[in-house]
């Protein structure tokens, strides 16, 4: 049986320094990016539907897509997070969210723009 020995310094006593901040910031970003996109994506369908002729299947799947991307990315990258580390993660999500958000400007379908 192996015995655990108590850290030498209580996470309370450490000073607040850069890499805390960074790492708050980061978790901030994600969070807001999250909710800014759940709660945009009702306005962008008003303005999409008649652009791109939206039927109501095509309105209702693009606007639980952000759901479904939050579910998926929190099912998989958070399991993995447990293995490579939630910085590289979260390095990997904001890569991906940039990738997502400029192709966006040369869909031509809504099947395109769910994926």
């Amino acid at each position: 049986m192996q015995i655990v020995k108590p850290p030498k310094i209580q996470m309370d006593d450490v000073p607040l320094n850069r890499f805390h901040i960074k790492i708050a910031g980061l978790t901030f970003g994600a969070h807001f990016i999250d909710g800014y996109v759940l709660g945009q994506i009702g306005f962008a369908l008003t303005q999409m539907t008649p652009q791109m002729g939206l039927s109501s299947f095509w309105q209702g799947m693009l606007g639980s897509s952000a759901l479904i991307g939050l579910f998926i990315g929190s099912l998989f990258l958070g399991h993995i997070s447990d293995f490579i580390g939630r910085q590289k993660i979260f390095c990997f999500s904001f890569i991906i969210i940039t990738i997502g958000t400029f192709s966006q400007f040369f869909i031509e379908t809504p099947l395109e723009l769910f994926y």
